[in-house]
């Protein structure tokens, strides 16, 4: 309601309108019973008005969803380790393997530009992060038993699965940009694919807005895009002069806080600097229906013990999520989105926007959900701006992590004040400035990661490192100008996606000197892992070794088998593809048969041997993980949590590609390449247990995964789509049976961080494990002519629930294709594209 109030006249009167609108369809669904099914499945036929306040409630939501992590869940695995290991060594394997380094170096603004921006430096002497932190003395942060029963209680609600910090995150997106000197028609391109739960109808819904003042008169709107349900403007998309996207930017604006409680006369307090600061206590209800009682609408409160009946709030910090008055103690969550920010005030702003500058202005309202926002305009301009408001903290500023990295900003950090963790206020006796949401300094504009018009001609987002602060795994060793520490965030992708567009680029500008839209679209489409194109050399190699008459002597000669022989000669060549292999299989670049939808058709031999390639790759990643990473962690206890396999992924690469220097031995002494029992040279144990892998993944395809193939005969039968498949659900989180066939889901290529994003585990070794429901919410993509915008878009299903007059989600085909159908914006193209109309007039009026 805060937030509301931060609009200008002009958004609210567009709130305002949007709920006039969907109150009028309200009261004709309601009384003409033809409210959508999901209503009927919780037996609801009244729905309560919408409200302004409701659509500010849906960005709130879903800034929540891009913005927040979970600090606490880093800080209750490195208590876990600190209380099996002792503080140091502990410390030192919870940077062993929660790898802060992406994989891939592939960084937004260095990779535009060529080189670092200025205004960052390199700390003298080095920094204060988690790499090499076991020096420093310093433990895990002792909070451990609030944190872990926080914990349990978020893990049994499925909202919140995945976040586990910046690595826990499933999803993400990708946009590039090429400017005029790269593409060859001369204007600028922007291709953009946001990554979302998959979900029918899905969750963007198109829209083209046009507003004219008086009729004839000069359009004030003309924009097109995909919007969030319940927010009147487009989110992403584009008008007549500019457009944008963009991807999810996990910089921190949450931090989580050890608390000193105390309780007197009823109330709570919280210690502050020696003083006590009341808890403020704020009472809620929430009514639930009573499903599967047959008795629509009875509406009750919902269980205390479910829902609590008021939030504890710290005043300087942020609701309390866990407390224990035994031991005088309480977890508090400090999450900029808890602010009155004017984040709407930016869509409404860039539905309008004319230029580099509007687009500008607009940002500046942009304060907590932080995004990549990638910018072209007809003008040939195109840019990148980190949005939202990082806020600074007293002991960054003062250019250390008071207490050691232990305590950094990214764990649980003290609530009392005395080790300077608190954000550092605003001064009141000066007045917020335009656009300035939170009550606290943050990092100036001029020093958020952006850049406007590189000289290479490109950018590239995928939820990548935007600077490179975290690319020697430090996040915390690059200086402001004012001495304090540079601090964006503690973690980023893995890099695969961002990396792989980048080389596509490249190689595609060296080749042809410029790109078009059907390369843009290509791009998109790329279904190429990284990640074990990187990690195969090594088994390769050790394969080669193994043949070797000398050198490798007894301890190899045992996987010259005709098995292994036969799976290694379907790696070896191949490009990292990853095609179904099968003819129901969705593949981007299937020719159909006619009358065929896009996408499907019959495999060539080259597209089944990558697809048998594809299958045994992945499934070796998972049992190299389970032999290396897993085991090492369980020879100290099976009961410490695991790296998620992303993380697990960079642990893998770093050891060895580094073999040489690590020996695959972390800074904490954990082997990862250790035979217990067994001494041989280090070499000669990573060999074996790349060698041993492999055999590994060859039992499970022939036993346990059998069963997805149908039958193997052979390791032809190998189909990656048998595995790799696309499960939609429906807005309650059912299989969406009425859109696709049941069962097993949808065949289709990709993999593991990919660029058409279709991701599953790693350590995958069950059927269901490999299926994804999460990837490309929307591809779009914008070419900025002067006069004439051309966009060109796919969604992943109908814009309606399925149901029995909509059975089959009709957009869906060529979505699964990676096809695209050209948006018609121009007056005449959306009057030739036009189906029927619908006209509205006021009440009364014939």
């Amino acid at each position: 309601a805060r937030s509301l109030e931060q609009l200008s006249p002009g958004a609210r009167a567009d709130l305002e309108a949007y709920a006039a609108g969907v109150n009028a369809f309200l009261e004709m669904a309601e009384q003409s019973g033809t409210l959508p099914a999901e209503y009927g499945v919780l037996e609801l036929t009244r729905v309560r008005r919408w409200k302004p306040v409701d659509s500010i409630s849906i960005l709130k939501l879903v800034g929540f969803s891009l913005s927040f992590d979970l600090d606490a869940a880093y800080a209750n695995i490195a208590q876990a380790y600190a209380s099996a290991l002792g503080p140091e060594r502990g410390w030192a394997a919870f940077t062993d393997l929660w790898r802060l380094a992406p994989a891939d170096p592939a960084s937004v603004v260095p990779d535009a530009v060529g080189y670092r921006p200025s205004g960052v430096r390199p700390a003298a002497g080095g920094g204060t992060g988690r790499e090499g932190a076991a020096s420093a003395g310093s433990g895990a942060p002792p909070p451990g038993q609030l944190v872990q029963a926080w914990l349990a209680d978020l893990a049994a609600l499925p909202a919140l699965a995945g976040m586990q910090g910046p690595s826990g995150r499933w999803f993400g997106s990708n946009w590039f940009l090429l400017g005029p000197s790269l593409s060859t028609s001369g204007y600028p391109i922007l291709a953009n694919d946001p990554h979302l739960s998959l979900t029918v109808p899905p969750i963007w819904y198109q829209q083209h807005l046009v507003v004219e003042p008086v009729p004839g008169g000069e359009r004030t709107i003309n924009v097109w895009g995909v919007a969030f349900p319940g927010v009147p403007w487009v989110i992403l998309g584009h008008n007549e002069r500019i457009a944008w996207g963009a991807t999810t930017n996990p910089a921190d604006q949450a931090d989580t806080y050890l608390e000193r409680l105390v309780q007197r006369d009823g109330r709570y307090y919280t210690e502050f600097e020696g003083q006590l600061e009341e808890v403020r206590v704020l009472a809620q209800q929430f009514r639930v229906n009573q499903v599967g009682d047959g008795v629509l609408d009875n509406l009750a409160a919902a269980p205390a013990d479910r829902v609590p009946r008021a939030v504890l709030e710290v005043p300087r910090h942020g609701p309390i999520v866990r407390m224990d008055l035994g031991r005088g103690e309480a977890l508090s969550v400090q999450w900029t989105g808890a602010y009155a920010t004017p984040d709407g005030e930016t869509f409404y702003l860039w539905n309008r926007a004319r230029s580099l500058d509007d687009f500008v202005a607009g940002l500046r309202y942009m304060d907590f959900a932080s995004q990549n926002w990638a910018f072209a305009d007809v003008s040939g301009n195109i840019a990148y701006f980190a949005g939202a408001e990082l806020p600074l903290r007293r002991d960054l500023e003062g250019g250390s992590v008071d207490g050691g990295p232990a305590w950094a900003p990214y764990l649980v950090r003290d609530g009392t004040g005395l080790r300077r963790h608190d954000w550092i206020p605003w001064p009141a006796n000066r007045p917020l400035p335009p656009g300035h949401g939170l009550p606290f300094e943050v990092l100036p504009e001029s020093e958020m990661p952006h850049v406007v018009n590189p000289a290479g001609g490109f950018i590239v987002s995928a939820n990548n490192d935007p600077i490179g602060t975290t690319l020697d795994g430090d996040p915390f060793n690059d200086r402001r100008a004012s001495g304090g520490i540079y601090y964006l965030g503690p973690a980023y992708s893995i890099g695969f996606r961002a990396g792989r567009i980048t080389q596509l680029i490249r190689e595609r500008a060296r080749r042809a000197g410029k790109l078009s839209v059907a390369d843009t679209m290509a791009i998109q489409s790329d279904v190429v892992e990284l990640s074990a194109l990187r990690l195969l050399p090594f088994l390769l190699g050790a394969w080669d070794r193994a043949q070797a008459t000398a050198g490798a002597g007894d301890a190899l000669a045992r996987f010259r088998t005709r098995e292994l022989a036969e799976a290694v000669d379907y790696l070896k060549g191949w490009d990292g593809s990853t095609p179904t292999g099968l003819d129901q299989g969705w593949d981007a670049n299937d020719t159909a048969p006619p009358g065929e939808p896009p996408g499907l058709g019959a495999p060539d031999r080259q597209e089944i041997r990558s697809s048998v390639a594809a299958t045994i790759a992945n499934v070796w990643v998972g049992q190299l993980i389970r032999n290396t990473v897993d085991a090492a962690i369980a020879r100290v206890s099976p009961e410490l949590p695991r790296p998620d396999g992303s993380m697990a992924v960079r642990v893998l690469l770093h050891h060895l590609e580094n073999f040489d220097r690590t020996q695959g031995v972390g800074g904490s002494g954990l082997s990862f390449f250790d035979l217990p029992g067994v001494e041989l040279p280090a070499a000669v144990e990573r060999d074996i247990l790349l060698l041993t892998s492999l055999e590994d993944a060859l039992r499970l395809l022939t036993g346990p995964l059998a069963s997805a193939f149908g039958a193997v005969r052979s390791l032809e039968d190998l189909r990656w789509g048998a595995l790799h498949r696309l499960v939609l659900t429906d807005l309650l989180g059912r299989p969406a049976t009425a859109a696709v066939p049941p069962g097993d889901g949808i065949p289709v290529d990709g993999g593991f961080e990919v660029v058409d994003a279709s991701s599953f585990d790693p350590r995958a070794a069950t059927p269901p494990a490999f299926r994804f429901s999460g990837g490309p919410s929307v591809r779009f993509i914008v070419e900025l002519r002067p006069g004439a915008v051309e966009a060109y878009a796919s969604l992943p299903g109908s814009q309606q629930a399925a149901g029995p007059t909509n059975p089959a989600a009709n957009l869906l085909p060529t979505w699964l294709a990676n096809d695209y159908y050209r948006v018609p914006f121009a007056d005449r193209d959306v009057d030739a594209a036009a189906v029927s109309r619908l006209q509205m007039l006021p009440a009364g009026q014939p």
